[in-house]
Formats: C-alpha cells, sequence, structure tokens
C-alpha cells in the first residue's frame, strides 16, 4: 500500500486524518521495531517535522521518544539538537548510531531500513516511484520557495503589491498540485 500524505489539500485533510488516526491506532506491530532507539526533535508548524511525523506513525512507530522544540525560544539552537545538527535545523532524528537532518532523507531512510513495517512510504515500482520523488522535489523547490516568501512578505511588513503577487503564486502552485492530485 502506497501512502500519498505528502500532498494533499485541507479538504483532503478533513477527510483523511480521522480514518489515518483509528488505521493507527488499531495496527499491530512487530516486535523487531527499532523505535525505542529513535529520537526525533520537532518543531511545532513546521512542514518538514510534520512530514517525518506522518511518516514515522505511517511506519508503525507510534509513541517513539521526540522532544518539541520552542522556535521561539531558540531551543532548536540548544546543545542537545546542535551536538547531532550543526545546523540548528529540525526535524533532526537519531536512530542508533544514524542521524538524518533533511526531512525527506528521513522518510527515504525509514521506508529502506522498515521495508516490511507498517505503510510503504513509496511506491516498489521504479516509474511510480520516480514520479512520486519528482513530486517530493519540487514540493520542495517550488512551494516551499513561494509559500516562504508569501510569508516573509506577510508576517514582516511587505507591501501590498509583495502580498498580493506571493499569494497569487503560491495559489497558482496550489492549483498545480491540485492537478495531480486528481491524476492519481
Amino acid at each position: 500500500m502506497f501512502s500519498g500524505l505528502f500532498v494533499v489539500s485541507p479538504t483532503t485533510c478533513r477527510t483523511l486524518l480521522p480514518s489515518l488516526a483509528r488505521s493507527w491506532r488499531s495496527r499491530r506491530f512487530s516486535s523487531k521495531m527499532g523505535k525505542e532507539d529513535m529520537f526525533l526533535f520537532w518543531g511545532s508548524g513546521s512542514s518538514p517535522c510534520m512530514r517525518v511525523m506522518i511518516a514515522l506513525e505511517e511506519k508503525g512507530f507510534s509513541g517513539y521518544p521526540a522532544k518539541r522544540c520552542d522556535f521561539s525560544k531558540g531551543e532548536h539552537k540548544g546543545p542537545d539538537v546542535l551536538a547531532l545538527n550543526p545546523r540548528g535545523q529540525l526535524p533532526t532524528f537519531k536512530d542508533g548510531d544514524v542521524v538524518i537532518n533533511e526531512s525527506y532523507g528521513i522518510i527515504h531512510y525509514l521506508q529502506h531500513r522498515y521495508a516490511d513495517s507498517g505503510t510503504n512510504l513509496l511506491p516498489g515500482d521504479a516509474n511510480q516511484q520516480g514520479l512520486v520523488l519528482n513530486r517530493y522535489y519540487e514540493l520542495q523547490g517550488s512551494l516551499a520557495s513561494k509559500y516562504g516568501a508569501w510569508y516573509r512578505a506577510t508576517a514582516y511588513g511587505g507591501t501590498e503589491e509583495e502580498k498580493k503577487k506571493t499569494s497569487e503564486a503560491v495559489l497558482s502552485e496550489l492549483k498545480t498540485f491540485d492537478g495531480y492530485l486528481g491524476q492519481t
């Protein structure tokens, strides 16, 4: 089974999340899973952190050890995070001796390291996997950069013209991704 939770609309989220919560609670997981060796530093409101948390749940690692870092207090730049991630960025994920600091890298690691656990995060077919990976990176490159520009214009006093321009750019990208969702 392939989980397509990496690009979803708000309507889709409202529809999917209750059923996902039920399925997460009802799964039976292998005792060979290594959640006791895992640790996740995450920050509230961070899309990359949310991506990793969804992937961990989908792979069956409910209840993994984690620490929420408060961005406003600079906790993501604290010594415990910096010991694993010198950039002090979140998410920061540790599984035994393996440390990964990029959300897509964590997702790929979880899929390959725990391939027989929980939900498959990537399809097995190379053509489908190529399309999914293309969407991952397209999302990160196109939508994330446009959203960042919109956020900066909105949160940090951009002009009305900047707010309008960046808002239109985000909406255009969202329409593109809505079109992709219609193809699945």
